[in-house]
Parts: structure tokens; sequence; C-alpha cells
């Protein structure tokens, strides 16, 4: 008797003792590997309700849904059949030759729909990080049907292995059946560098853009300015669609191309093993890339710090304090007076007036200085460095002057609003107060 095999199939004489210990290392691969998918999707779980559930526009999400709970469930038979008697011969169960045909050319037909699913998926994402570009649909639509035709064309001419309900491809072909995942590996590779030529094209334009137009004053645009979140959105997004790419193309080509290997070199009771492994870490990495894709678009800042700290600084404007008005941040190089931040904030709008406070606490807490002032129905506000060594109040409490660092004049609109606007803090401080006075609501 073989250790951990039952006695009703390690007691049969139609099989030899080396095909079974075949049938049970594929059984614990295909245990194993199920265990991964059902794992990855109760951790993501709660992600795909928030971000993918309400996504209905275009065929990409259906795809996703397809591709995340059709596997689970198919796989479950197969998983049923490495435990059943009526897939697994023995002298207890006399199997039916008829309904392992059936079987094998099931799991041939989930094989293909996986594949093919997967292959959409990724042709997509290239696709529309190409601007739904006609020339780049073409080829990858190609490719990809060479992939399916051929897959489909062998799996289609499978057969049962000579012991066990294992599907194998006709021997007839001898090692052309390595063909079928040859046009997988070329599709993989050939979306792998697309997609590093299309980013790699947009961060030379960025770094063009950069070197005339500096964002945080330090030069183009680099490693260190991508770490601290100088980066568009869209560029870290086309950014982590090359990263998901390179993991994709790593896990599941290398998988690919061993499992080639071993349907040209291995015996027929082992060959299928790194199929259903390539199988279901397809299925795993697809889903995983398509939900933090999305989360990366729906909100940047959840991706990593870098960009939590570029969605911090990109969301502190557009300020909106009414219906019409609003607050320009004005944009400036580092001063040298005291412990200045390098970043500018960019001219746009804030969300509200509550958004507008907090900004300036914040500021307020890393030294800086704000000063208000107000041009009929436009809030301009200027940063102030704060410089402890000199005085800035002169006269009484009721009249105050300011020392700011140099500005563009044209920043510095001085009204008797903006000068009682600023006040005191317990601190000695002058840190700006966010009051609306005189017209403004």
């Amino acid at each position: 008797m073989i250790k951990g095999i039952p006695v009703s199939v390690s007691s049969t004489n139609s099989i030899s003792e080396e095909n079974l210990r075949f049938m049970f290392i594929q059984a614990y691969i295909g245990f194993a590997c199920y265990t991964i998918l059902i794992y990855d999707i109760l951790l993501t779980l709660s992600d795909e309700i928030r971000y993918m559930w309400q996504w209905r526009k275009g065929l990409y999400p259906y795809l996703i849904f397809l591709n995340r709970y059709i596997p689970p469930f198919a796989f479950m038979v197969q998983l049923i059949s490495y435990q059943s008697p009526s897939f697994t011969p023995s002298r207890f169960a006399l199997m039916d030759f008829k309904v392992c045909m059936h079987f094998v050319r099931y799991e041939g037909a989930i094989h293909c729909i996986i594949v093919s699913n997967a292959g959409l998926i990724m042709m997509i994402r290239t696709v529309l990080l190409y601007g739904k570009n006609r020339w780049v649909a073409g080829i990858l639509g190609i490719l990809w049907s060479l992939q399916i035709g051929t897959l489909a064309f062998f799996l289609s001419g499978g057969q049962k292995g000579p012991e066990g309900c294992v599907l194998v491809y006709k021997e007839s072909l001898g090692v052309l059946d390595v063909l079928s995942y040859i046009f997988a590996l070329i599709f993989d590779t050939v979306v792998l560098g697309m997609t590093i030529f299309r980013v790699h094209g947009l961060r030379q334009v960025l770094d063009q853009n950069a070197a005339h137009t500096p964002v945080t004053g330090r030069g183009p645009h680099n490693r260190t300015a991508e770490r601290s979140g100088s980066l568009p959105k869209h560029v870290y997004l086309n950014t982590l669609m090359q990263q998901q790419t390179v993991v994709y193309f790593c896990v599941i080509s290398l998988t690919n191309l061993v499992f080639s290997i071993m349907m040209a070199t291995s015996p027929l009771g082992i060959r299928s093993v790194a199929g259903q492994a390539a199988e279901l870490l397809t299925v795993t990495i697809t889903s995983r890339l398509c939900i933090d894709i999305r989360k990366a678009g729906e909100n940047p800042s959840v991706v990593s710090d870098g960009a939590n700290r570029f969605a911090r600084t990109r969301t502190a404007s557009p300020m909106i304090f009414s219906e019409n008005e609003e607050i320009e941040m004005a944009e400036f190089q580092r001063e040298t007076l005291g412990g200045a931040r390098d970043r500018c904030l960019q001219q746009e709008t804030v969300d509200s007036f509550f958004t507008a406070h907090e900004e300036a606490q914040r500021y307020a807490a890393d030294h800086d200085r704000r000063h208000q002032c107000i041009n009929k129905n436009t809030w301009r506000v200027t940063k102030i460095q704060l410089n402890a060594d000199r005085s800035l109040v002169e006269g009484s409490t009721k009249s105050h002057r300011r020392f700011c660092p140099p500005v563009p004049s044209e920043l510095l609109v001085e009204t008797q609003a903006a000068r009682n606007a600023t006040i005191p803090n317990g601190n000695g401080n002058y840190a700006p107060s966010l009051e609306k006075t005189g017209g403004c609501r």
C-alpha cells in the first residue's frame, strides 16, 4: 500500500504505482492552487464590492466577473473528480470510458475559456493604453485569435490518459503539442513589449516637459520626484499598468513555459500538472490586476505612499468658497528663509471652505505662513515665511505689520479686510484666519 493513498485505489492491479503517484501529485497541486484562488477572492472581496460592482460600462467589467467567478465553480468539478471513484480506477468501481472522455473535454473547454478571457482582458488594457489605436487592436487581435485557435485545435483532439481520467494530447502529434502554448508566449511577450514601450514614451514626454517647467523646482522628473508624488495621476496609472503587466508576464509565461517543456519531456501521467497551475494562477493574477487598477483610478491615495502624498497635494485645490468664488494657489520657488516647503501648490479650485481651513492648519503646523488678500470676488493666498528671529508686531495690537519674503507684487493684493483677517495665535506667530469679512460670504 502506498502511503497516503486509499486502499480502494492502491489495491488495484490495473494501475501502476508510478501513475498513482502522478495522479496524487496532480490532486495535491490542484488543491493547493485552488486554495490560493479562493484565498485571493476572500482578500479582495471588499475592494471588488466597492470598486467593481457599480461599474457597468462596456464589455470589460463583464469579462472581469466571468474571469473571477466561473473558474472557481468550474474547477470544483475537477477537485471532486480527484476523490470520486467514478473517475479513479479501482476494483470497487469500474470507470466508464465515455464518462471520462466527456470529462476530459470539459477540462479542455474550461481551460480554453479561462485563457481566452484573460487574453481579452490584457488586450483591452493594452489597447486603452494606446488610446484605442486600431493598429494595436488589430495586431493583438490577430495574435489572440492564433493563440485561442491553436489551443482549441489541440484540445479538441485531446483524449484521456492511458491510466486515470486525465486530459492528454494525441500521441500521434508528438512534440507538436508544444505549439499549443507557443502562441500564448508570443501574445504575452507582445503585450509586455507594447506596454513598456508606451509607458516609456509617456515618461520621456513628461521628462521633456519637466525640463522646461519643473514642478518642484528640482529639475526634470526623476525617481525621487516619482516617490515624492509629483507625477500626474495618468502617469501613475500607466506606471502601475506596466508593473502589473511585468508581474503577469513573469508568472504566467514562466508557468506556460514549464508546461510546454513538461509536455515535450514528461510522462503522460504528469504532463497536465503545470497546466492546471497555470490555469488557476492566470485567474488569480488577472482578477487582482483588474481590481488594483480600478482601485487606483477611483482613489489614487491608496496605491502607494508616493501616490498618497500626490493626492494630498493635488486635492488641496481647486477650492470653491461659493459657487463663483475661487482661491488661487500661487506657485513660487523655494525661499532661503527658514524651512520653507519646496512644493508649490498649483492653481486650481478648492471644494469647500472647510477644506481651505484644513489646508491652512496643515501648512501652519509646517511653519508656513499664508496671507489672504481679497480682490473683488477672488481670494489670493500667498505663503508667508515664518521667521522666529524677526519681530512680526509693530505698534499696538490693533494695527499689525507683516514682514513677508519676496514674492511677485501682483500676488500681494493689500486690503484692510485681509489685514483684519490675520490674527495672532497663542505662540506669538501670525497664522491666517479664514473668517470671511467684508463682502465675502
